[in-house]
């Protein structure tokens, strides 16, 4: 079998052969003449090598010799610096050997200086004396390195920064500076600083300033001013009354108590607080207050109404309520005692409603308000514990933020609770001396009409 294989690919093979007997002499003939092409190029090329063989060998001795005379200076170099190395000790020696206590006083300006450094970055007179910073930071860098020596005069600025400081911060003083307001923008402005506790601009456009160290000791007016007594103050200190007494506001904690007052809401901010329950009760509120201002105002009218009548009863006037119980009892003159009773009482009853009208809605009003002030209590808690559930109780603020504005409702219900009850009580004895003074009256032409019969 394999015989025969062997005998049919050879076959092939011959038959391939003969088929391509022209493509392969062609083929040799190619592989030929590039041999000698190649040839050719290899000849020139070992020409042009022989003929730059001179010219490398010239170059070669120029490395060579200037190989020689790098390494001959490195080892001068090498010589130069041991002997530097060596001498450099020897000074440090010398150096250490001279300064004796000297180094003891550097270590204790340099500690001063850092310390001293340190409180008038923080120190919103550096406002005022921004190049004091500079000098000490310089001084405090050249004798950080231990290689320069500070000098008497060294000493002296520090000692002066210190004592500046220390005059500076009882005294009241004006200077110009660069302030940046609330949108970004620096301009020059007049400032006024308060010893070491509030630096603030006064004049047409008063407001308190924050100083930051981190930002080169910029002054940069505050997000949100402080309310009430304190801006007062501030408005009406005048810089121009040399030796006055004026009273103003300072922060002892240099600019904590600005940044909690800043956090504090205003009542506005509180009222907002309650939600939808606290937007609720304020409707209450309003309802309340519309009615009693109505009811009061209709009171009033009527006692005025009842004085005049009660001055002149002979006189009947039908406008007001006792004049017409009267005339039911003037126009009764006939009938019998028991039936002018029942209308005189009639005449009273018809009257009631008109000065008792509204005092029941005030009454629910008074009732309702405080209760839905204590379900936004509760809500607020719910929401309050759910948080906690989530973030836990590592921020203390979250806990008393959230309680304060669950506290807001129960304060809302409270305000509109506290004056309806007493606006419905005045109302109330007010409308039943109205009806006792119809009931005095009605009684008393009773009487008179008896003791006439």
């Amino acid at each position: 079998m394999k015989k025969i294989t062997l005998l049919i690919i050879s076959l092939l093979f011959n038959t391939a052969y003969a088929a391509n007997d022209l493509s392969f002499d062609s083929l040799l003939k190619q592989a030929k003449q590039g041999r000698a092409e190649d040839h050719g190029i290899n000849a020139k090329r070992m020409q042009v090598f022989k003929e730059n063989k001179a010219e490398q060998k010239k170059l070669l001795a120029q490395v060579k010799k200037a190989l020689v005379k790098e390494q001959k200076h490195s080892k001068e170099l090498d010589k130069s610096f041991t002997n530097n190395d060596l001498k450099l000790i020897k000074l440090s020696a010398e150096l250490k050997q001279k300064q004796g206590r000297l180094k003891e006083l550097l270590g204790g300006v340099q500690q001063l200086t850092g310390d001293t450094l340190g409180q008038l970055e923080e120190s919103i007179i550096s406002a005022q004396f921004p190049e004091r910073i500079i000098r000490l930071q310089e001084l405090n860098k050249s004798m950080a390195d231990g290689t320069t020596s500070i000098s008497m005069a060294d000493i002296r600025q520090v000692w002066f920064e210190v004592l500046r400081e220390m005059i500076e911060s009882g005294n009241v003083t004006n200077f110009e500076a660069s302030v940046t307001d609330a949108t970004g923008i620096q301009t020059q402005q007049m400032v006024s600083r308060f010893g070491t506790f509030n630096i603030a601009t006064t004049g047409n456009t008063p407001g308190y300033l924050h100083y930051s160290s981190d930002q080169g000791g910029s002054l940069s007016e505050l997000a949100r001013q402080p309310s009430g007594a304190y801006m007062g103050m501030l408005e009406d200190f005048n810089y121009q009354e040399n030796g006055s007494i004026q009273t103003i506001g300072i922060d002892p904690t240099r600019g904590q108590l600005l940044k909690a007052l800043m956090q504090e809401p205003d009542l506005v901010e509180r009222f907002h607080q309650g939600g939808l329950v606290g937007y609720l009760i304020a409707v209450l509120g309003l309802v309340a207050l519309i009615i009693s201002v109505f009811k009061i105002s209709v009171i009033f009218t009527i006692k005025q109404r009842f004085t005049r009548q009660l001055k002149d009863l002979g006189n009947i006037n039908l406008n007001n309520a006792l004049g017409r119980v009267l005339n039911v009892q003037k126009q009764s003159e006939e009938v019998d005692l028991e039936s002018l009773e029942l209308k005189l009482s009639e005449a009273i009853y018809r009257e009631t409603p008109a000065l008792t009208k509204y005092h029941s809605v005030l009454k629910i009003i008074a009732v309702i308000a405080p209760l839905m002030g204590l379900l936004g209590t509760v809500v607020g808690m719910i929401i309050t514990f759910q948080s906690i559930t989530l973030y836990g109780t590592g921020d203390p603020k979250l806990m008393a933020g959230g309680i304060s504005s669950a506290l807001v409702t129960t304060v809302l219900g409270l305000i509109v609770a506290i004056p309806t009850l007493f606006s419905h009580n005045y109302l109330s004895e007010q409308s039943k001396a109205l009806v006792q003074i119809l009931e005095e009256q009605a009684m008393g032409r009773l009487a008179q009409q008896v003791g006439n019969k």
